[in-house]
């Protein structure tokens, strides 16, 4: 995939596969400098958040660990897919749009968003290369 770096690179994506998973983080990494993370950090905001430049020590008061060695997208999905099948989605604070729904006529399903914000950071972050949230999808009738 061919790299997508500018400045005002922007994503937001919910759904529920691993297949589109792999597609959103494809897109997110074809964005970072050298396509790869070397950091996360997770943070009860922003969700699990990847970085691809060690220069900051701290994201939003929490500490930006490094992983054992860099990660390319595929890496990342997979770690990024175990982390969410294993996470508290309780400990997260969501808003209204990613939050359980449990009444009207809609029915809700574990799902996931990946995002950055304006200008491609997160969180004021201009090292980080994708946010995920473990958030719900709401499925009408």
């Amino acid at each position: 995939m061919n790299h997508e770096i500018m400045d005002n690179f922007a994503l937001n994506v919910r759904a529920r596969t691993k297949e589109s998973f792999e597609h959103t983080l494809a897109i997110a990494f074809a964005a970072a400098p050298g396509g790869r993370a070397s950091h996360w950090c997770e943070h009860p905001k922003f969700g699990l958040v990847l970085f691809w430049s060690s220069s900051e020590e701290k994201f939003q008061d929490r500490p930006i660990v490094p992983f054992p060695h860099e990660l390319d997208a595929a890496t990342a999905t997979n770690f990024v897919w175990d982390w969410l099948s294993k996470i508290d989605r309780k400990k997260f604070q969501l808003n209204d749009w990613d939050r359980e729904c449990n009444d009207g006529d809609v029915k809700d399903e574990k799902a996931w968003r990946a995002y950055v914000e304006d200008w491609g950071h997160v969180g004021n972050s201009r090292c980080a290369v994708v946010a995920v949230l473990p958030v719900w999808a709401w499925l009408g009738k």
